[in-house]
């Protein structure tokens, strides 16, 4: 990323040159100065800017800077020009003559707003509406953001190191900001790890398959954006309503089902009884029509509840669904139990002495008991799959369950997964890195901060080690005792 913007600052008898965006050292060092001078009543102004376009500089030269706020406001809109494709800056930089803003604020909203400057000589379209993203209040938007963005992502490099390790693209996107995010990031996209943080319908990413490449997701935006989706609430929660029911594994199996959207009906979440379904199926579908020999009221409940079986409706998160052509895909009745393991550490604090001692496994044995009880006391705990992000993993999980055991003479503690069917891999991978950020600032962060009081002694303290070091899986029909079939699976995999 080239350095898009720096300002000149005067102080009396001194100028200084800062290059944004700052370095966090730099950006340090800038705001401890300027607080210093504030505290004795030295005036900061903007001397002068160096940027990509002489009307900028022309906008910013001669303003005062009275509060650290504006310096966050100056290193934002270096990082938003970096975001920029070279046309978007072309655009940018004819729009600031055309419109000479004489504010920060009015500057970077500007540049989220370049749509409506399609014609640039022609000046602001009809039909383009102008959106204020940014109040002026601290509260930057992403730097990605883009009005027509159906899905904002943060996307993760494997390599943390590197710098920068984060960055943000908006779906769908274009080959420009493509490159430029790899050329960032110095990585193959479609390995990184994403996170949503925005769009116009970005609670749809939770409701694509795990395991989705940038590449393919990107492609079923598009797929979205060119008819399926018309840019209503209504459209965008019946596709999230369907993929819930249909709960696809890969994004193939999920690009088949929003291309048949109109083979779907969302019922309303009140129809609870075959009768309320069957008077409800008649009103949605007009090629429907209720057998005439149909005589009272038992008749009616009868026959709704064979429709109900033959439509095979689901309830999800957003409505009764119902397909007109098929029954939605089932899940695994067979549930499956997949049992993560791993260590615990941890300290005790002797009162009497003022001093704590670590605790290694084997000597946590004497207190398996308090730590299971101190674990079970997190009943808001107990299913923690309610928090995971995306819908369709959640609703293959039944239960998700801490707890803490002993073997080989150590204890451990345990995530018990209890499953419809076995889990895919990728599914597994999910899991466990959405057990691990419960384990440093979740339910893992809870559990730490609780002691096990030994009276007379001291506090024991308990620390849960994120990393897996094995898993176990197995048919829940050999956890009630039933060994009769020898296939049944149970796998230990060292990690």
């Amino acid at each position: 990323m080239g350095d898009l913007l720096e300002v000149i600052i005067k102080e009396h008898v001194w100028f200084e040159e800062f290059t944004l965006p700052f370095t966090d050292n730099r950006r340090y060092e800038v705001m401890t100065r300027f607080n210093y001078d504030k505290e004795f009543g030295i005036q900061w102004n903007v001397d002068s800017v160096k940027s990509l376009d002489p009307s900028l500089s022309f906008a910013l030269e001669g303003q005062e800077v009275n509060d650290p706020s504006y310096i966050d406001e100056l290193e934002f809109l270096a990082v938003r020009l970096e975001y920029m494709t070279k046309t978007e800056q072309s655009v940018f930089k004819t729009v600031i003559e055309t419109e000479q803003p004489t504010s920060i604020r009015h500057i970077i909203n500007l540049s989220y707003n370049l749509d409506c400057y399609d014609d640039i000589n022609a000046g602001r379209q009809k039909g383009h509406s102008y959106v204020e993203v940014y109040a002026g209040d601290g509260i930057f938007p992403d730097p990605a953001f883009d009005k027509q963005a159906f899905i904002v992502l943060r996307i993760h490099a494997r390599d943390r190191k590197h710098e920068p390790n984060i960055y943000s693209l908006a779906l769908p996107l274009s080959p420009d900001h493509y490159h430029m995010a790899q050329s960032a990031l110095k990585e193959d996209l479609d390995l990184c790890r994403y996170t949503q943080c925005g769009g116009s319908f970005g609670e749809l990413y939770d409701y694509i398959p795990v395991g989705t490449k940038l590449s393919e997701m990107n492609r079923f935006v598009v797929l979205l954006k060119n008819g399926i989706l018309d840019g209503t609430k209504e459209t965008a929660n019946k596709i999230m309503a369907v993929l819930e029911a249909e709960c696809p594994r890969t994004i193939a199996e999920a690009t088949n089902v929003v291309r048949h959207l109109e083979d779907y009906q969302v019922l309303e979440d009140s129809i609870k009884t075959p009768e309320a379904f069957l008077q409800s199926l008649a009103g949605h579908d007009q090629g429907f029509h209720a057998d005439e020999g149909i005589a009272g009221p038992t008749d009616w409940e009868v026959y709704g509840k064979s429709l109900m079986e033959q439509y095979g409706p689901v309830l999800t998160g957003h409505g009764i669904v119902v397909s007109q052509r098929w029954k939605c895909e089932k899940l695994d009745e067979e549930y499956v139990i997949t049992k993560l393991s791993g260590s615990l550490k941890g300290h005790f604090w002797y009162e009497n002495y003022y001093y704590d001692e670590p605790m290694s496994q084997r000597e946590l044995m004497p207190y398996i008991d308090d730590i299971k009880e101190s674990i079970v006391c997190y009943e808001q705990y107990d299913q923690l799959a309610a928090y995971f992000n995306n819908k369709l993993l959640g609703r293959r999980i039944e239960s998700l369950i801490p707890d803490a055991e002993v073997a080989d003479g150590r204890v451990w503690w345990i995530l018990e997964i209890k499953s419809h069917g076995a889990l895919t891999s990728v599914e597994l991978d999910v899991i466990q890195s959405e057990w691990k950020n419960q384990c440093i600032d979740g339910w893992g962060k809870e559990f730490e901060t609780f002691c096990i009081t030994e009276e007379d002694e001291g506090e024991l303290f308990v620390r849960l080690n994120s990393r897996v070091s094995s898993i176990t899986i197995t048919a829940e029909q050999e956890l009630k005792g039933n060994n009769e079939q020898e296939e049944g699976m149970q796998i230990g995999i060292a990690l």
